[in-house]
Order: structure tokens, then C-alpha cells, then sequence
């Protein structure tokens, strides 16, 4: 953690600074070679940091039939091209997808992380003739979130619920280029837990704002007080 403050002017009118920053790291060691489960999809994994997003890696639209498509993220099996599993390369030629019905055949990474790079605040102090105001920004950079109820209110009708804006671009006809896969009433298309879900967790956000003003002694010794502040 690292702390700064600064005083930018002194004097009849004044200015002062305060700036936090702080690091966290942590690494899961030793599980004796498990991945344990835990929610959703936060996992806890050898050398990894606790509660990494374990799940299947989203790869798109098949821009031809509408298909949610995963990275396999290994290489076929025989027995699944005997199977007749419908593998397709990606575009650069060298990671295996797989469809929608085939969503289970694709391998779990670590998609992303909930643990933040770093976190911290800024904070300004301005003050005047009795008049005080205190602005307090805060941050967080580099964290994920898992949008955990993405597979109900982004599923392509795959439920009742209401949808996000987002399904207006869905994929409707041969040659359209979206990341959002085609509307199939009650069936699984892209549905399914992966990184399609995860959404970037940094922020900064005006946390604080306080404005003051402290009575003068003079008018305060009329009646009987020593302070008064209004904010």
C-alpha cells in the first residue's frame, strides 16, 4: 500500500491532495493436483490466484448458420471425429471450435481473474473563508466480473425472461457478423457458462462529495457555542 499527500496551496485559499494505491496478490500452492468447485464458476487452482473463472472459452457466431461456437482448446479425439463431432478451425488455422451441441466436449481454462491489479482512491480538499469541500474519487482496475445471470436475461430464447439489448444484433441470416449467436426458442445456443459472460470489473467512481461551512467564532460567541459546521 502506498500513500501520498500533497498540500497544491497554502494560504487564504487552499488546496491539499491525498492519493492511496494498493496491490494484493495471492497463488493457491499446493491442492495436490485438484481443481476444488465453488460457485458459478470460481474455482481454486494450482498456481493460479483463489477463485479464478474456470470455464469453457467463447468463440463467436458461425457466421453461416447462427451457431454459438467454443474454442476447444485441445486437439480432437478419433473417436470424436469418428463420432462425426463437428470440428472447424478458426480463422487463423490453428484452434479447434466446436458447437453449440457439442458445448461439453470443449475444455475448461482459467478465463479470467476477480482479483483486482490494483485499487485506490483520490482525494481533493479544497477550502475559503470557512467554506470547505471534499471530493473523494475511488478505483479498481483489472478485476473480472462473471455475469452470472447473463445465461438467463442474454440466452438467445432459451428462457422466458426478459433480454438485454445486446440480443437485437443476434445472428438472422447467412453472412451476418455478430458475437451474439441465433434466437432458438427453448434450445441451448451459447447458453452455457463461459467467458461469453464475463465483463471487465474496473471502475472509477465519485464516491464522496462533501461541501461545509464552519460559522465564525464572532457569531458564534453571541450564543454560547464554540463550532458550528453546516454540510
Amino acid at each position: 500500500e502506498f500513500v501520498l499527500n500533497t498540500y497544491n496551496l497554502v494560504g487564504d485559499f487552499t488546496w491539499s491532495t491525498s492519493i492511496n494505491f494498493a496491490l494484493n496478490r495471492n497463488e493457491v500452492t499446493d491442492l495436490n493436483g485438484q481443481v476444488i468447485e465453488g460457485g458459478f464458476i470460481n474455482r481454486a487452482i494450482e498456481g493460479e490466484a483463489l477463485g479464478v473463472f474456470f470455464a469453457r472459452e467463447y468463440a463467436g457466431v458461425n457466421s453461416q448458420n447462427g451457431d454459438a461456437l467454443y474454442f476447444l482448446n485441445r486437439d480432437p479425439t478419433q473417436s470424436e471425429i469418428d463420432n462425426g463431432v463437428a470440428f472447424q478451425l478458426d480463422r487463423f488455422g490453428n484452434r479447434y471450435l466446436v458447437g453449440p451441441n457439442d458445448f461439453s466436449l470443449a475444455e475448461r481454462i482459467v478465463i479470467g481473474n476477480p482479483n483486482p491489479d490494483f485499487t485506490g482512491g483520490i482525494s481533493n480538499r479544497f477550502a475559503y473563508k470557512g467554506f470547505d469541500l471534499d471530493v473523494l474519487l475511488q478505483y479498481v482496475y483489472g478485476n473480472d466480473i462473471y455475469n452470472g445471470a447473463g445465461t438467463f436475461m442474454s440466452a438467445n430464447a432459451s428462457f422466458y425472461d426478459n433480454q438485454t439489448e445486446d440480443q437485437l444484433g443476434r445472428w438472422q441470416e447467412a453472412g451476418n457478423i455478430t458475437d451474439v449467436p441465433e434466437e432458438r426458442l427453448f434450445e441451448t445456443n451459447g447458453d452455457g457458462e463461459s467467458s461469453r459472460y464475463l465483463e471487465d470489473g474496473s471502475y472509477m467512481r465519485l464516491k464522496t462529495v462533501t461541501l461545509g461551512y464552519n460559522l465564525p467564532s464572532t457569531v458564534l460567541e453571541s450564543i454560547n457555542l464554540r463550532s458550528l459546521r453546516l454540510y
